[in-house]
Order: C-alpha cells, then structure tokens, then sequence
C-alpha cells in the first residue's frame, strides 16, 4: 500500500487465462481519493509476459518490493521462464519491463528436449527497492534437464549451491551458451553477483554432508529474502545445507546472512550463520522472510521443524512447526576485524554512536605514549584523523568529526606507540 499525498493505491498480482494457450499477468489498481471511503478499480494486463513470449507464467512466481521512494516493483522467478522484473516510477501508471535472464526455452512445455544440463532461477527469490528506486534482488539457483519427452524432468540439488545478486546497475546474466550463464562455478563472480553458498565450516576443501533432502527444485542454498536500508546497505538472509549439523540421516538447513555496506558494489567477507545457538543444534530452519523497514535491527521470522524436509512432498510425516522471531543486530552481520588487546591502556566505544556530526573516544593510558586516532572507510581508505601527540599517563579523549563523511559503518583505530585498537561506529 501507497500514500501519494491523499490517494492510497493497494496492488494485486493474479492471473488470467488466455484460452489453453498460456497466461497473462494481470495488475489489479484499487484506488481511493477520499481516504478510503470510495474505491475506483483498473486493470492491465502487461505487455510481454503473454501467450507470444511463454507458455506460461507459473504460480506463486510473483514477488512484490515493498514501494519506496515513488517507485513500485516486482519480479518473476521461475525455472521455466525468463527471469525478469517490472517497474513502475508514476505509480503504476506506466511500467518497464527488463529481462535479467533470458531462458534458452520461452515456450517450454512436456515435448520440449534438452541434454545439455541448464543453470536456472529455483522458484525462490526476492527484491527491494533503495533510496533512490533501484531494483535489488537476490535468488536462488536450480541445475536441470529433460531427457525425454513427458512431465517428469532431472535436478541435481546437490551441485546447486549458491545464492545470485543483481540489481539495475549491473549487468545481465549472459553467457556464449545461455545454459552457463548463471553457473555459480564458471561464469558467475564471488562477491559480486555470486554472495551466498554453503560453506565449507572444517575447512577440508570440500562440504561434508551425511545426505541432503531436496525441497522441490531448490538447491543447498534457497529461499533468500533482501531488505535495504536507509544507508542502501544491502542484507540478504537465506536457507542453507549446513555442514557439520545433521541427525544422522540427513544434514539440517540453516538460516544465513551476507551483507553490502555499499549499496551492493563489495560484500562483507563474513557469512553470518543466524541459526547457530544450540537451540536450534537438532533444528531444520527454512523459509526465512525479513521486514521491509530496518533500523540498527533487521527483524527476521523462520520456519523451524526437528526434520528435513517438507511433509507436503512426503519427505517425513507432518509434524509440529514453530515459526520463530528474531532481531539481528546488523553489527553481527557488518563484520570488522576487531581488536581487542591493548597494553597500552583501555579505550571505549565511542560516544555517541550512530552519530552524524562529533563523537568521543575515551582513553586511559597506563603509560606515556604517542597518541592518535584514525577512521577508514569499508574499503581502507583513510577518511579522518587526529594529530598526533604525546599523551600521559591518565585519561585522554579524542574526538572524531563526522561532518562531511557519507552515511554508513566505518573503522575507528586509536594509536598508542606501537598498539592499535580498531572498533566499529555508524555515521547517520
């Protein structure tokens, strides 16, 4: 829902069927101008999307961005179709298509034939709109093929490991053959548009598991969800095979984190497992959804059960589920190196902290030292320091001036003769 000055516009995504020959999007537009009391309704059926382009547009393949900053959004995820989204920056009136992948089989159906195994979307994925309307999404990734002419086809869960980023500045997904384009192993770039995989936690060169439960043409990694916040740093939670965890039969899924502190140009070396108290040690946690708004918290729900598996798809009998609440401090997922030992003396976390004009840090030194303060940015660059001095014994504050440095997480280093400390604080 939409508040454009009196007129709230509620959005509906269904779909029409267009004889026996496919389906067509259709948008629904309920619009009030006198605050609800009266509604007027309009319908579109997009261009593009029709019996001419696809056989069809599958069910429950729609995802919504929450609407901001004048802009509404939404995206296509499916294994037999392009990968792709719609935007609209006048509030529905008009709307741009842009085909982030393009399948090699629009018009795919029981009779269509293809040996030559094809890296698609898995059903799953997400998108969120930025500060200024800019399309994020991320997805998970499914490896298939049809043999023979009939319903069934193959999937290798096991070799989908990965979770895909994209948004309106890159790129999209191309390869010279189309069936590579989004292989997370050859064509696609860690870090860059590759930002989730299992993870190898022993560090022996290869995942470990006792044996994987495959949820309907998902891989290791699924379900992400991505939300934005006001600084345009980028969090995707998302469900993955978790070495190391498992009930002796199969290995449980865990819910994950990645994080871009600059609107999704770098991410974070670290990826944050959310679910690894040992509360959940005997746990199957999946289908992890985030709230749109965020503040120093990103608020995460998840599903949790004691068995891999779905029961609709007869994996296991059906069994008590347990939908859980979780706040996440973005500290946890923003990981900086920190250090902690400092014989020097004792400093503190600055004060205050987010802040956006001055902030302190208090030191106490245990001896005469040379004494400054460094900040950086997420890429190293030195944005602010202290002049040096030469500090006594006794206690020392040194402030840090934010005025004129961008919105977002930086590194503080106090300087003590040869010891440094780094700690984290927010510019807002």
């Amino acid at each position: 829902q939409v508040d454009v000055g009196m007129v709230a516009i509620k959005i509906l995504l269904g779909q029409i069927r267009d004889g026996y020959n496919g389906q067509d999007i259709a948008l629904a537009y309920y619009r009030s101008t006198d605050g609800g009391d009266s509604w007027d309704t309009e319908n579109e059926v997009f261009d593009g999307v029709g019996p001419d382009v696809y056989t069809e547009i599958g069910a429950d393949a729609q995802v919504w961005a929450e609407p901001r900053a004048g802009v509404i959004a939404f995206a296509c995820f499916n294994i037999w179709h392009d990968l792709f989204i719609y935007k609209s920056t006048d509030e529905g009136d008009t709307w741009e298509k842009t085909i982030v992948w393009q399948h090699p089989y629009p018009f795919y159906n029981e009779n269509t034939i293809f040996t030559d195994t094809l890296w698609t979307p898995d059903n799953s994925g997400a998108i969120a709109l930025d500060s200024e309307g800019k399309v994020h999404m991320a997805f998970g990734l499914s490896f298939v093929a049809h043999f023979e002419v009939g319903t069934t086809y193959s999937y290798w869960p096991g070799l989908s490991n990965g979770i895909a980023y994209w948004n309106e500045d890159m790129p999209p997904f191309e390869a010279d053959n189309m069936h590579d384009a989004l292989d997370p192993y050859d064509e696609l770039i860690e870090d860059y548009n590759l930002i989730g995989w299992s993870q190898d936690l022993d560090n022996s060169g290869t995942l470990e598991f006792v044996d994987i439960i495959a949820y309907s043409e998902l891989g290791l990694c699924t379900m992400p969800n991505i939300v934005v916040d006001d600084l345009d740093q980028v969090f995707v939670v998302y469900a993955a095979t978790t070495e190391g965890f498992h009930n002796d039969l199969f290995n449980f899924k865990h819910i994950w984190s990645r994080a871009s502190v600059d609107g999704g140009l770098t991410w974070q070396p670290y990826h944050v497992d959310l679910t690894g108290e040992i509360i959940h040690i005997y746990d199957e946690c999946v289908y992890p959804v985030l709230t749109p708004a965020s503040d120093d918290y990103i608020y995460l729900m998840y599903n949790r059960d004691g068995t891999p598996g779905c029961a609709v798809d007869e994996d296991h009998a059906y069994e008590l589920n347990t939908e859980y609440f979780s706040v996440v401090n973005k500290m946890e997922i923003v990981s900086i190196e920190e250090t902690s030992g400092f014989s020097a003396g004792v400093i503190s976390q600055n004060y205050p902290n987010p802040f956006s004009s001055l902030s302190t840090v208090e030191v106490n030194l245990s001896e005469k030292a040379a004494l400054h303060l460094e900040v950086s940015n997420l890429q190293g660059q030195k944005v602010f320091a202290t002049r040096p001095y030469e500090a006594s014994a006794g206690k020392h504050l040194l402030t840090i001036d934010g005025k004129g440095l961008t919105p977002g997480i930086y590194i503080y280093s106090v300087i003590a003769g040869s010891e440094k400390v780094n700690q984290k604080m927010i510019i807002e």
